[in-house]
């Protein structure tokens, strides 16, 4: 069926592609993915583009799927992890202690945008309130749209995050079925995984600013130099978004992958690492 789909040109492309991966490649390299989902949805969405690179680095692509942003992070500056899928936080929070995370792409979407959004969702139709005591519910400690981007949006609502009772569910989609579950009054998730929940009931109060995309970050003291230029070019060569071929090559990827890429570099983070200022993260809710 997706062969059908494909121009001879393109068939050829990935038939090369096949025949070459077929070969002894060098040691394996170890990514991480963000714990966004549960650990199926999330293999799920990054197997199809690890799988591409594979053929493209002329090595195989391991997943190492870790639960906790902050063991991601260790893992990554320890040097178990060679490449690692990160959102703005998890970048910055890294690089306060380590040097070589190379940003190398940030991943469009679907608008063909290099940002995204977090919101603040609560049930349809239940009244808001001034938030004080009420049940929020967060990702994790180091996630964009937890802590950090909820403390930034209920000030602006006239709230404080202090004031709630918040608590870390672990990833965006349990923050959503929380939510619809009765178990907080408000959560924070990235504004497209809110999207996806919409049919429980759930709607947004308020939206953040944009945010720069997501970002694949190579660790320069684990993979050689050209290693980290092969993944990026073969990145950015394609383009679901204006090719029709790349769209077909690219459309069982992920959500959060598979529009395509621009270049990534450090200052993109900037915006960021202002918000963190003066800002502690807790590592725990304030009713644990």
């Amino acid at each position: 069926m997706l062969f059908q789909r494909l121009s001879k040109h393109a068939f050829h492309l990935l038939a090369s592609l096949f025949l070459f991966n077929s070969t002894a490649h060098s040691a394996d390299i170890r990514f991480a993915p963000l714990p966004m989902e549960n650990s199926k949805v999330v293999i799920e969405q990054m197997k199809p583009m690890l799988d591409y690179l594979s053929l493209q680095t002329q090595a195989a692509f391991k997943i190492v799927y870790l639960k906790n942003y902050d063991a991601i992070i260790q893992a990554f500056q320890h040097g178990d992890i060679d490449v690692a899928f990160f959102g703005p936080l998890p970048y910055v929070t890294l690089t306060q202690h380590y040097s070589h995370a190379q940003p190398l792409v940030r991943f469009l979407n679907k608008q063909g945008k290099d940002t995204y959004t977090c919101s603040l969702l609560h049930i349809m139709d239940e009244p808001v309130g001034t938030f004080k005591d009420q049940r929020l519910g967060l990702t994790q400690p180091l996630s964009t749209c937890g802590y950090l981007s909820m403390s930034h949006l209920l000030k602006k609502l006239g709230g404080d995050i202090e004031q709630t009772r918040y608590r870390y569910a672990g990833s965006h989609s349990e923050v959503a079925l929380g939510l619809a579950r009765g178990e907080y009054d408000i959560g924070g998730v990235k504004t497209s995984i809110g999207q996806k929940f919409a049919h429980l009931g759930l709607e947004a109060i308020a939206e953040t600013k944009a945010l720069p995309g997501f970002v694949l970050v190579g660790n320069q003291k684990t993979l050689k130099p050209d290693v980290l230029q092969r993944i990026t070019k073969a990145l950015l060569i394609l383009k679901p978004l204006k090719n029709k071929e790349h769209g077909v090559m690219t459309w069982n990827w992920g959500k959060n992958v598979r529009y395509g890429s621009v270049p990534a570099s450090d200052a993109d983070f900037q915006g960021i690492r202002q918000q963190l200022k003066g800002l502690t993260l807790p590592m725990k809710g304030n009713t644990e």
